[in-house]
């Protein structure tokens, strides 16, 4: 039958004494009755991360608030963006105080004598 022998309970006798020589001992101290300065400061410790885990829960709204805000921030920016390339078109396509005087040197002689040959008004 598959009964352990003397050498195998001596394998794990010997690896639980190696195990144990690697692990330190854990030290707790349960006390019932704190000197008056440590219980201040357990309490006053205990607050503080009652205060801090309300502190978070409202901070989490306020990211998500602000998250919100920033998406609605970025619609108007794209909307700005559409409006001002709409108006940058519109500005490449009017003509420039260059582009009249070109159009006046050009034209201007040939104005000039459709003028002159126009019937005077009385």
């Amino acid at each position: 039958m598959n009964q352990p022998t003397e050498d195998r309970f001596k394998q794990i006798e010997d690896r639980l004494d190696k195990i144990e020589q690697q692990t330190e001992p854990i030290n707790l101290r349960i006390e019932r009755g704190l000197p008056a300065s440590e219980a201040t400061l357990l309490q006053t410790i205990m607050s503080m991360v009652g205060t801090q885990a309300t502190d978070i829960g409202t901070l989490k709204g306020d990211v998500s608030t602000l998250k919100t805000d920033v998406e609605g921030i970025k619609a108007d920016v794209l909307a700005l963006r559409e409006s001002q390339a709409d108006l940058r078109d519109r500005l490449e396509a009017t003509a420039t105080r260059e582009d009249l005087a070109a159009l006046k040197d050009e034209h201007g002689a040939m104005l000039q004598e459709i003028l002159r040959r126009l019937p005077k008004q009385e």
